[in-house]
């Protein structure tokens, strides 16, 4: 960060521009993107919530297990 000492002449100090002004790209995300993004984060992290009390969490079968310990019994 820098102080200017001609604050009024900007242009003076390594070509800054003499009139800044905010990206457009940075403007969509503060002001459109972030908010949309933190609420599909949260339905996305509460769905998993939902989704582990309703469902629980995945459990093998001895079938599946059994299957697993020898790849080469599956044909």
């Amino acid at each position: 960060m820098y102080v200017l000492h001609h604050a009024d002449k900007p242009q003076l100090y390594h070509g800054l521009p003499a009139n800044p002004g905010i990206s457009p790209t940075v403007t969509f995300w503060k002001g459109i993107w972030k908010p949309l993004a933190a609420v599909g984060f949260a339905a996305t992290f509460a769905a998993s919530i939902f989704h582990y009390v309703g469902v629980g969490p995945n459990r093998v079968t001895e079938e599946h297990d059994d299957n697993d310990d020898h790849p080469e019994e599956r044909k």
